[in-house]
C-alpha cells in the first residue's frame, strides 16, 4: 500500500505549515542538533522500549555525540482499556526517564518523548524537521511511517536518511534505506552512527531513490491495482 503524497504536499505548501516549518527549522540550525524521529504506536511488536534502550547504549558507547543528537519518540497510546500495554509503556517511561536523568544538561535534553497521538500536520512538520528518521519495529505488516517520512522529504528536497526495520514489509520496497535488525543491539547502534556519519551526497542520492518508489507506487497506484485484480477475479469462471 501506498502513502497518499497529494494530502502530504498538501499540507506542506499551507502558508502556516511553511511558515512554522521555516521557523523552526532556522531554531534548529541555530542549536545545530541533528534529530531523530521515531513513531509508533505503543504495542510490544513495534519495539519502542528496544529503541529507547539501544538510543542509551548508543549515548554510553559514543559519547561525543551527546548534546548533538535528540531522539523525538512519538508514541500513540493504545484504545482505551487494553490494559495489556500497560507494563511495555510504564517500561518505556522508565527508560526514557534514566536515559534523560543520565545525561541530559540545561541546553540539551536526550529524548523528547510524547505519548498522544498527534493531528497528521504536526506529524508531517515533524519529519520535515528530521533528519534522520529510525523506524524499527520488531515485526510490522508494512510500516507507512517510514513512506510518509520518505515522502515528506521528497517533496521538500531535502536528504531525510531513513533506518529501517529488516522486519518491517516496507523494508522488501525500500532498498537505499539503511535495514537494521531491531533484535540485534548492535545492528542497531551501527546503522544509527551510520546514518549519522553519512555523507551529504551518499544522503542525497538515497532519499531521491527511495522518492521516486514512493512517488510512483501511491496510495492511487495501489487502488487501481487492487480494482483491477478484483475485476480480474470476477471474470474468471
Amino acid at each position: 500500500m501506498g502513502v497518499n503524497r497529494d494530502h502530504i504536499e498538501q499540507i506542506l505548501t499551507d502558508d502556516n505549515v511553511k511558515a512554522a516549518i521555516h521557523t523552526l527549522k532556522e531554531r534548529k540550525a541555530e542549536s545545530g542538533i541533528t534529530r531523530i524521529i521515531s513513531i509508533e504506536r505503543l504495542d510490544y511488536v513495534k519495539g519502542p522500549l528496544e529503541k529507547i534502550q539501544a538510543f542509551g547504549e548508543f549515548l554510553a558507547e559514543y559519547p561525543e555525540f551527546r548534546g548533538k543528537i535528540e531522539l523525538v519518540n512519538v508514541c500513540t497510546p493504545p484504545s482505551q482499556g487494553m490494559t495489556i500495554y500497560d507494563e511495555i509503556r510504564d517500561q518505556v517511561n522508565q527508560a526514557v526517564g534514566e536515559i534523560n536523568g543520565k545525561y541530559a544538561t540545561m541546553n540539551w535534553t536526550p529524548i523528547q518523548y510524547f505519548y498522544r497521538a498527534l493531528p497528521f500536520e504536526e506529524v508531517v512538520k515533524h519529519y520535515a524537521l528530521s533528519d534522520i528518521a529510525w523506524i524499527t519495529p520488531l515485526r510490522d505488516g508494512l510500516n507507512l511511517v517510514a513512506k510518509e517520512y520518505i515522502a515528506t522529504h521528497g517533496l521538500l528536497e531535502t536528504a531525510g536518511v531513513l533506518v529501517l526495520s529488516e522486519f518491517a514489509g516496507a523494508s522488501v520496497e525500500l532498498p537505499y534505506a539503511i535495514l537494521t535488525n531491531p533484535y540485534d543491539r548492535k545492528s542497531m547502534k551501527d546503522a544509527l552512527l551510520k546514518a549519522l556519519v553519512m555523507e551529504p551526497g551518499e544522503a542525497q542520492v538515497r532519499a531521491r531513490r527511495l522518492y521516486e518508489h514512493i512517488e510512483h507506487y501511491d496510495i492511487h497506484y495501489w487502488g487501481r491495482d487492487f480494482v483491477k485484480e478484483l475485476e480480474k477475479s470476477g471474470k474468471r469462471p
